[in-house]
């Protein structure tokens, strides 16, 4: 049911839905598909962006929480 996953961010991009803010964040899962969430801020790291490794925490396939991962930024 859970699974945490490495991933590259390959897009960012926030946005405000009736003042509410959030994140859509488009994914490039290794080993597997390229797969897109909108989060809530306290989901994310605050200074996510394009190119950051996070590690992908899903249930049930649908991406809830995004992690830093250990090292961080793609070279």
């Amino acid at each position: 049911m859970f699974a945490e996953r490495p991933a590259l961010v390959t897009r960012c991009t926030p946005v405000s839905i009736h003042g509410v803010p959030y994140v859509d964040v488009v994914l490039d899962v290794e080993g597997g598909p390229e797969l897109t969430a909108r989060l809530g801020p306290e989901a994310v790291p605050a200074d996510l962006r394009a190119g950051d490794r996070v590690l992908a925490v899903s249930v049930m396939a649908t991406v809830i929480e995004l992690r830093r991962a250990p090292g961080g930024d793609v070279p």
